[in-house]
């Protein structure tokens, strides 16, 4: 039986993917369609997002490099395009500074969003955060370096979660102003600089079966503990996991922190 390994490794991530794959090696009679319903969809939708907005963050961004995660808030009430316009000002002031003062050109990923006011998220490589605040001109401005961690999952599920449909029955009106408005049918989820790298695919791997018992990181990595195995709805054998780099602090012996 024919199965495939895929491999994409994004910063210090390494994920595996084992399944089988009938369409290797025959012909096979192609089944009807089969849609899944719009609820479902939704959710793989959403799942597919997530591991591509942490593959892209892991490729990009980091602690060690000091990158920062901002939230630029707008005080007054504003149009979605009103919003939208002033962002698209930053960015180009945030170039300007980044040219004016020797800095590495700017890569960002941004998500803006309606939660009670319009606002921005903004992933972006390393500068002074004092002089990110007095860029912004329009509201309250939270600015943080990125967390010490070998994946960055928490911050994209944060990014793609939509709080209002998940509200309460009984939610107060604060809390029904709060909420995120759900995001329009075709949306764009985030937009991102051209600069970007892509985290590397490697080519898929025919490989004999599944592996039968759990799975192990290489010598220097760390097995992820959110593996999982199991069988698809035909009962053909998967698994799925992931590894990260064990790399140890400079000075010591200790390991890097696991998060």
């Amino acid at each position: 039986m024919p199965f495939i390994e895929k491999k994409i490794v994004s910063g210090n991530l390494v994920e595996i993917e084992q399944y089988f794959a009938p369409h290797i090696g025959k012909q096979l009679v192609r089944s009807p369609n089969q849609s899944p319903t719009p609820e479902k969809q939704e959710e793989l939708n959403t799942v597919h997002a997530r591991k591509k907005l942490v593959r892209l963050i892991n490729t990009n961004f980091s602690h060690k490099n000091k990158d920062l995660f901002a939230t630029f808030c707008h005080q007054k009430e504003v149009t979605e395009q009103e919003a939208k316009k002033e962002i698209e000002k930053l960015i180009r002031a945030v170039r300007k500074y980044r040219r004016e003062h020797g800095l590495p050109e700017l890569k960002y990923i941004l998500i803006t969003e309606h939660q009670g006011k319009w606002h921005h998220h903004l992933i972006l490589n390393n500068m002074p955060i004092e002089d990110l605040f007095e860029l912004w001109e329009h509201g309250r401005t939270q600015v943080s370096i990125l967390d010490d961690c070998y994946s960055y999952k928490d911050l994209a599920v944060y990014l793609t979660t939509d709080e209002k449909s998940s509200r309460k029955k009984n939610a107060t009106p604060q809390e029904q102003d709060n909420a995120k408005e759900p995001r329009r049918k075709h949306a764009k989820r985030w937009s991102c600089s051209r600069n970007l790298e892509k985290p590397k695919e490697f080519p898929p791997k025919i490989i004999s079966k599944v592996s039968c018992g759990d799975p192990k990181a290489p010598k220097g990595y760390r097995l992820l503990p959110d593996w999982v195995k199991g069988c698809d709805s035909a009962g053909n054998p998967y698994m799925a996991y992931s590894y990260v780099i064990e790399t140890p602090r400079a000075g010591n012996n200790k390991k890097k922190r696991r998060c």
